[in-house]
């Protein structure tokens, strides 16, 4: 399973508000900091705050912040924000020819589907800041 550009990005910056020492950033710095647009965090950011996972203060020292601790935050809810349909399963599903094998093939892909959840269900952003705690998981 290939995660979207913008599953990528939600990920990349709740890491950066992970590391926030000032306990926010605004969007302008994410974006800097991200390498990203200001524009493309103002959407996902919308998403991610309607899910719960970030909250936004306003002010002189507001910005957006992770609403738990990184550890009871897990890559399985951000993928399911920004990856609600498995493309694997999406294409069987697609698929003109049904019946006995287009059933066993639909199986298989709700097998993989469930089983990529549980992997992203198992690693939690405070893992992701661990180095290379991402490449001990096999998918």
């Amino acid at each position: 399973m290939i995660l979207s550009e913008r599953t990528n990005i939600a990920i990349q910056s709740l890491l950066i508000l992970d590391t926030a020492s000032i306990n926010s950033y605004n969007l302008n710095e994410i974006a800097k900091i991200g390498n990203t647009s200001k524009r493309v965090l103002e959407v996902l950011f919308n998403e991610l705050r309607k899910n719960g996972l970030v909250a936004s203060r306003l002010g002189k020292h507001g910005g957006y912040y992770l609403t738990r601790d990184p550890e009871l935050i897990s890559l399985k809810e951000v993928v399911q924000i920004f990856e609600p349909t498995n493309p694997i399963f999406q294409v069987a599903l697609e698929s003109s020819k049904k019946g006995k094998q287009q059933a066993i093939i639909e199986d298989i892909c709700k097998d993989i589907q469930t089983y990529a959840l549980e992997k992203f269900a198992a690693i939690s952003l405070a893992d992701l800041k661990e180095e290379n705690t991402i490449f001990n998981y096999t998918i």
